[in-house]
Formats: structure tokens, C-alpha cells, sequence
């Protein structure tokens, strides 16, 4: 799913290099870059300040915090236009403040996959959607053909998420590159992107198992999980 995000670049009001007191309203790219860039930054050091016990987060992490909050524009989940949707710094500093303080209900693991299904269990009061997204840093592929726009699948380490529990199973989105405007859908597991999302918008309440495993060879793959 490209873009994974996107953020604000028309007319932001901005410090200029006209001098030393200077602003000015700007659009472009050259504006959107830094507002997402300063946000994961700010993020970053957040989540140091919430989670003195943990290391700094990795990219993954990082990457996933900014997706997991995203706010979501065009189709809804992500689309091929807005990605997972908007930056949003306020939802992803509350998360990480939510993720690191006491009686946690967001939660922020940074765990490794060595080729067994691995399972996290929570409950759900179901007063509120829940939401589970994992990201990873994929190894490098094969280099690939001089092809415009080749719609074939380059993942390396295939993990796969989904959710059981009252009502049954939950899949992650899916976007169907041979339709490109078509809505994002949660019928079946997501074999193309590191980036995977269930979210389950009005769950009964009860035990819920995440389920975290493979598809194709047995791997070894740090990952990111993140659940509100």
C-alpha cells in the first residue's frame, strides 16, 4: 500500500530563509516532508520519555505509530490515493502515552517471529472499535525487471495477522491493484504489503486472540504490533 501516508503541504505557515524573522505561507512537497518527518522525530522522543524501559523505538515501530493513528481520508481504511490515511501527531503522542503509562488499554510490542504462530490475548468491553496493525522492516528482495507499475507481489517474509474471537474471524485490509479505486476489504489475508491492519469496528465484548503467523518457508522477522 503506496503512499503509507500522507500529510499536510498546502499553505503552511512557515519560518522562510528570507531572513532572520521571517514567515510565509508555502505549499508543496517540500513542506509535507518535514511536517511528517518532524512528527516521527517528536514521536520518537516521546516514546522514549513514556517508555524509559524500552530502547529507542525501530523504524518499524516508528513507521507503525504513525500509520496505526493515521486519520483516515478518501475510501474508507487505506486507499491508494491517502495511504493509511492523515498524520496525526496529537493521536499518535496520546497513543504512545497511553501505550506506556499504567492499566495500559493501548499497547506497543516489539517482538520476533522465529517460524511458530504466535498468540496475544486481550479483552474487549466493546464500548470501542479495536484495532491491531503490525509492521516490518522487509528484507531486501530479488532485484526486479524494468517494468512500469508491475503489480507483482515483492514481499520476502509473508508475516500474517488476524483476530478470532466472538463472531468469528477478522481479517486484515486489502487494496486489489488490478482495481485501484475499489475500497480497501477484510475478507482475507494480506499476502503483499509489511504493513497489516485489523481492525474490528463494533466488537462484541469477550476474549479476543491476535494471531500472528506466516505464509510460504519458515523466517526470522522482527515486527511491531500495535493495539488500541
Amino acid at each position: 500500500i503506496k503512499p503509507d501516508v500522507v500529510g499536510n503541504g498546502a499553505g503552511l505557515y512557515s519560518p522562510t530563509s528570507s531572513g532572520d524573522a521571517a514567515y510565509g505561507s508555502l505549499s508543496g512537497t517540500s513542506m509535507a516532508s518535514p511536517n511528517v518527518v518532524g512528527t516521527a522525530t517528536l514521536i520518537v522522543e516521546h516514546y522514549q520519555d513514556t517508555c524509559p524501559i524500552r530502547p529507542t523505538p525501530r523504524s518499524a515501530t516508528t513507521k507503525g505509530i504513525l500509520i496505526h493513528t493515521a486519520f483516515d481520508a478518501g475510501n474508507v481504511g487505506p486507499d491508494y490515493v491517502y495511504g493509511w490515511g492523515v498524520v496525526d501527531a496529537a493521536a499518535a503522542a496520546s497513543f504512545v502515552s497511553r501505550a506506556g503509562g499504567v492499566g495500559q488499554r493501548d499497547f506497543v510490542q516489539e517482538n520476533t517471529y522465529s517460524g511458530n504462530e504466535q498468540t496475544f490475548v486481550l479483552v474487549s468491553d466493546g464500548s470501542r472499535p479495536l484495532k491491531a496493525t503490525i509492521a516490518w522492516t522487509d528484507p531486501a528482495g530479488p532485484l526486479q525487471p524494468n517494468a512500469l507499475d508491475d503489480p507483482t507481489s515483492v514481499l520476502v517474509n509473508d508475516l500474517d495477522l488476524w483476530v478470532t474471537g466472538p463472531g468469528g474471524s477478522y481479517f486484515p485490509w486489502t487494496l486489489n491493484p488490478n482495481n485501484p479505486s475499489s475500497p480497501a476489504v477484510r475478507t482475507a489475508a494480506n499476502h503483499r504489503d509489511n504493513v497489516e491492519q485489523v481492525l474490528i469496528d463494533a466488537p462484541f465484548s469477550g476474549t479476543y486472540t491476535i494471531h500472528i503467523g506466516r505464509t510460504g518457508a519458515a523466517f526470522t522477522q522482527e515486527y511491531a504490533l500495535l493495539i488500541s
